[in-house]
């Protein structure tokens, strides 16, 4: 099955007449099935599928990556396409987030109470899963994601409550991922748990598979140095070939993975299209 990945909202664009915002959102199609991952803020989501040939109305399912805005408020512009759109996502996507910043003030980063109460209203289209499961053909989910590696954490302050006294682990935090020939193609949302972490984690739901390209955000914005070191090291160790950091993953990661991968780490931006042919094989 061939499967063609396009980013349809990141926060870079290099085209005419797209838009760009600060979130992320893919469209995938599997056959001749529609597929998004994450929706973005929701303000480009729509408008960029119409320039790049994307019908949202031929979307059958919507996987969340976690539960913040930024990835999950382009469902209503997905909804007013395609009301029957099946929703996947981790039970805690739809709890309280919320982060404090560098200044002390406090922002609500969680789901819109519009998104939120239009998930409550699908009722059996919304399928909240905390394991990992196949999705479509090839396509399977991580589910949660076990914090193993010592340097990595959520990459930034977290919190369930608005007053900063429960840390949110972000336990909804997954990623996506199918098999190729060339070894296993990982979609990250934002990866908080990590990248090393998650691509640990499906290397032990997939053994003996290389780990061929990764592609999405890795929140490294504000990771010491110490960290992106890290994570470089990991993704070398680990095997991984192709690199396309996006959306969260800051200039100073990005350039780092740059000069340590070469031209084997691409730009993500608005636009970008992936060709893959994914093998239908079953975790073991």
């Amino acid at each position: 099955m061939n499967i063609e990945v396009t980013v349809l909202a990141e926060n870079t664009v290099r085209g005419r007449q797209l838009l760009a915002e600060h979130g992320w959102a893919c469209y995938l199609r599997c056959g001749s099935d529609g597929l998004l991952w994450d929706t973005g803020q929701g303000m480009a989501i729509a408008h960029n599928a119409r320039e790049l040939g994307l019908p949202l109305p031929q979307v059958q399912t919507v996987v969340l990556s976690h539960g913040h805005y930024d990835h999950t408020s382009g469902l209503a512009a997905v909804w007013d396409a395609n009301r029957d759109v099946r929703v996947i996502g981790h039970s805690a996507c739809t709890g309280p987030k919320f982060r404090r910043l560098a200044d002390g003030s406090v922002r609500d980063v969680g789901m819109k109470t519009s998104i939120r109460d239009g998930l409550i209203s699908i009722q059996n289209r919304w399928d909240p899963c905390d394991v990992s499961r196949c999705i479509i053909g090839p396509l399977w989910t991580t589910g949660p994601v076990p914090r193993i590696t010592d340097f990595e954490d959520t990459g930034g302050d977290f919190y369930l409550d608005d007053a900063c006294q429960t840390v949110d682990p972000i336990v909804d935090d997954q990623a996506l991922f199918f098999d190729t020939a060339a070894g296993i193609v990982v979609l990250l949302g934002c990866a908080h748990a990590g990248v090393i972490n998650t691509l640990m984690h499906i290397r032990q739901l997939r053994p003996n598979r290389p780990i061929d390209t990764v592609i999405g955000g890795m929140h490294l914005g504000s990771a010491t140095q110490d960290r992106i070191r890290q994570t470089i090291c990991g993704l070398t160790d680990l095997g991984v070939q192709r690199v396309a950091p996006s959306h969260c993953t800051g200039f100073s990661a990005a350039a780092e993975m740059r000069a340590a991968f070469g031209d084997r780490c691409e730009e993500t931006h608005v636009g970008k299209r992936w060709l893959f042919s994914a093998s239908d094989s079953t975790l073991v």
